[in-house]
């Protein structure tokens, strides 16, 4: 879906990294000239030059159908290796870690269902990270983060990184260079663009699943859950509800969240006790590497 919302954007050459490669686009473009077939849907041409994978978008497979046993996926696979190709590249150019939060692990402050668990720092930047916590007598904060659906492609595989001043900024930087953030979930969205259904395979919509209900009645915005350094060397805090994080070492993704319909009222800065703790015990659950094992803790 990400990828989906970064291919159809017109800021698609500066924000799809990593990006996927043309090679073999005359014969891509026939295997998803099928696909179009086999869902009866017009064939679309983007003007002026068609995009090989903004076409494929909406008409990708539905990644629970093709993955419920390998036979399902080896037939695909047979039929539009080009496809498959791409497929496979998305899942690993992906060096995320990522995984829905199960329902008893639901943190309720943050008042939605959508909540997943969200790993991407490398062992060094982790390690770097509870070194500044450390030194700063292990305090932390959590705020949110909002940016428009294209962006999170990248931020996905990468994480945040300070934007400010390079052709990837969108919305300028009024309170300065840095990560934007703020304790306020209002205030964050603000700086969000919804997931519809045009950013979901239409295999999908068919098919009444992977979110597609909730992008079918007024889309969804994605935020992430920001565990920060709190120390004054970290951020500066402005208006109350703005802050900016200088450097993206002092920071670090800790859960994704989506929101459908209206966005509640929710202020981390009154988080409760056991609340945190909640949060705490979701970051802890990738150290656990059975999935089964996961659930029941």
């Amino acid at each position: 879906m990400a990828f989906n919302a970064a291919a159809s954007s017109c800021r698609r050459n500066d924000i799809l990294t990593p990006a996927p490669s043309t090679r073999d686009k005359e014969q891509l473009m026939e295997e998803i000239k099928k696909l179009y077939k086999k869902i009866d849907k017009n064939w679309l041409v983007v003007f002026p030059f068609p995009d090989v994978h903004n076409m494929l978008g909406c008409v990708m497979p539905c990644a629970r159908e093709i993955l419920q046993s390998p036979s399902n996926y080896q037939n695909f696979k047979k039929e539009t290796p080009r496809v498959a190709q791409f497929i496979e590249w998305l899942v690993i150019s992906n060096q995320s870690y990522l995984e829905l939060v199960p329902k008893q692990l639901n943190v309720d402050y943050l008042k939605t269902p959508h909540q997943f668990l969200f790993v991407s720092d490398t062992p060094q930047k982790q390690a770097e990270f509870d070194g500044l916590v450390s030194r700063n007598g292990g305090r932390t904060r959590y705020l949110f983060h909002g940016s428009r659906m294209e962006n999170w492609h990248s931020i996905i595989r990468t994480g945040l990184k300070n934007m400010s001043g390079t052709k990837y900024m969108l919305v300028g930087a009024a309170y300065g260079n840095g990560i934007y953030l703020s304790n306020h979930l209002a205030t964050s969205y603000g700086y969000c663009s919804r997931f519809h259904s045009g950013n979901i395979s239409q295999n999908c919509i068919n098919n009444n699943c992977c979110l597609s209900k909730s992008l079918k009645e007024g889309g969804m915005a994605l935020l992430a859950v920001v565990e920060v350094v709190d120390t004054p060397e970290a951020y500066q805090y402005n208006q109350g509800q703005i802050v900016v994080v200088k450097e993206d070492k002092w920071c670090s993704i800790r859960m994704l969240v989506a929101y459908t319909g209206h966005v509640p009222d929710v202020d981390l800065n009154n988080m409760d006790g056991q609340s945190r703790r909640k949060i705490q015990e979701v970051t802890q659950m990738y150290k656990t590497g059975d999935i089964l094992e996961r659930a029941r803790h």
